[in-house]
């Protein structure tokens, strides 16, 4: 009997993201900020941010997500839906930023949409929790 030498190839499926988000499956160097899992470069529409494949967390830059979120709002067929109160529970986590190490500030999102953001004001990074786009963008009203 002849012993064959196949080298098993492992293939994954990228992780897919918000709204049309997916990864490239290339680590980025930096954790994610509520799991701790290596964060990957992602891309959405031309628009470049890093996920999280665990828990689906995405990281922007302050004005790729201003970009990103506007596009989106123009470009995305979903149908605009009133959201739901914002649970003050969100509010109260304690997270630092991957890139520089400072605290985030946690705080309601300041434009349409109930949603909860972590930002961090020394290098600007904006940091969403799974499904904190697709709320922004399906918000009535700018």
């Amino acid at each position: 009997m002849e012993a064959t030498n196949q080298a098993s190839v492992e293939t994954t499926t990228p992780a897919s993201f918000e709204l049309g988000g997916y990864s490239q499956q290339r680590e980025c160097g930096i954790r994610c900020p509520a799991c701790r899992k290596e964060m990957e470069f992602c891309v959405n529409d031309n628009y470049e941010f890093a996920g999280c494949p665990q828990c689906r967390g995405m990281l922007f830059q302050q004005p790729v997500f201003a970009q990103a979120t506007e596009h989106l709002r123009n470009q995305v067929s979903l149908p605009r839906l009133a959201p739901a109160p914002m649970d003050p529970t969100q509010l109260k986590v304690d997270r630092f930023c991957p890139t520089c190490g400072s605290k985030l500030e946690t705080h309601a999102f300041c434009g349409a949409g109930n949603a909860v953001i972590d930002t961090c004001s020394s290098c600007g990074v904006i940091f969403l929790d799974a499904g904190e786009l697709t709320k922004l963008v399906r918000a009535p009203g700018k």
